[in-house]
């Protein structure tokens, strides 16, 4: 009969599972900065990207388009920006993931307009994170009368236009709705749960295939 005795059981265990954790952590970023980021920003996994919130639906809407002065090639580079923006950070047992620099954001989103000298702000998002305001209104594309499409900046979409205070029932002014501003905040809270979730079964995934 043979007998074994292991000596410093316990370290040769804390070991293993050290070195095992270190492994599944270089897979568990990688999934993080494919994976889980695309899903955060597009849809996937269980959970609502950024792409599904009325934030997203009302800027890449006529209105929103028209609003901000962009055309429907700009909304996408906010998607690409949110994406760019993640990196996971291992850190001894913890891992930590950074996501939404608004300044890289801002420098992605830069308005097809700036440098012309008809606007005030160098991102469209600085009517988002800032709360900077227009000093014209917006006049839905409903209340125009015929022929304004020859004077919009946008040839398509004409979802309205903005104009001095008086024309055409313009107030005058004009900033992002108010209540979309703080669409990042509500995307995290509404989706917390679930990455929290497909995060460490992701985590028990990558551990015990490092085990083997």
């Amino acid at each position: 009969m043979w007998k074994l005795t292991l000596i410093n059981a316990e370290r040769i265990i804390r070991d293993a599972t050290t070195d095992a954790w270190a492994t599944a952590m270089v897979a568990m970023r990688l999934w993080m900065s494919t994976t889980l980021v695309k899903a955060m920003v597009r849809g996937g996994l269980g959970m609502q990207g950024l792409a599904q919130t009325k934030f997203y639906q009302f800027i890449t809407s006529n209105a929103g388009l028209s609003q901000l002065g962009i055309d429907r090639s700009e909304p996408p580079k906010l998607l690409d920006a949110y994406e760019e923006s993640f990196s996971a950070i291992v850190a001894g047992t913890s891992v930590v993931m950074l996501f939404g620099d608004e300044d890289l954001i801002k420098i992605r989103t830069a308005h097809p307009a700036t440098g012309t000298g008809h606007l005030q702000v160098e991102s469209w998002m600085d009517w988002v994170f800032d709360g900077e305001t227009v000093g014209r209104g917006f006049v839905p594309r409903g209340k125009l009368p015929k022929g304004a499409d020859a004077n919009v900046r946008l040839a398509s979409p004409l979802g309205g236009l903005m104009l001095p205070q008086g024309v055409l029932g313009s107030t005058g002014n004009w900033s992002f709705p108010s209540d979309l501003m703080d669409f990042d905040s509500k995307w995290f809270v509404a989706n917390l749960p679930i990455i929290e979730l497909v995060v460490a079964k992701q985590a028990q995934i990558f551990l015990s295939e490092s085990f083997k």
